[in-house]
């Protein structure tokens, strides 16, 4: 199944590697460099997924999950990455995200997390 996806990392190469990652399975791959970017485009990308460095600057975890979910609805799914593994009790419920994936990302497990 091909997705729609719109992505939000902040290290270039990172990135890079996720978004050839996931077009190498056939998705198509929107960039946006900041958080204000990425809320400005879930109208005209509207998306499928929205993966996310839940850790990315200049905004708050929650606001950026919480501003998402206003904008694209529930319809969008939201995956998180991060830096550390989290909590497992309710991390998924308190941040506001559908999944989640520790740095460095395995592509592979990505990719195949998005085909379902």
């Amino acid at each position: 199944m091909t997705r729609r996806i719109l992505v939000l990392v902040d290290e270039r190469e990172a990135r890079a590697a996720i978004v050839s990652a996931l077009a190498v399975h056939g998705h198509s791959c929107f960039v946006a460099r900041d958080a204000g970017e990425l809320v400005a485009s879930l109208a005209l990308v509207q998306p499928d997924v929205v993966l996310y460095e839940w850790a990315t600057r200049l905004e708050s975890r929650l606001g950026l999950a919480r501003r998402v979910r206003v904008a694209a609805a529930p319809r969008a799914l939201l995956v998180a990455i991060v830096s550390h593994e989290p909590e497992p009790a309710g991390f998924r419920e308190r941040e506001g995200v559908d999944a989640y994936f520790t740095q460095p990302v395995r592509l592979q497990e990505l990719a195949r997390a998005l085909q379902r």
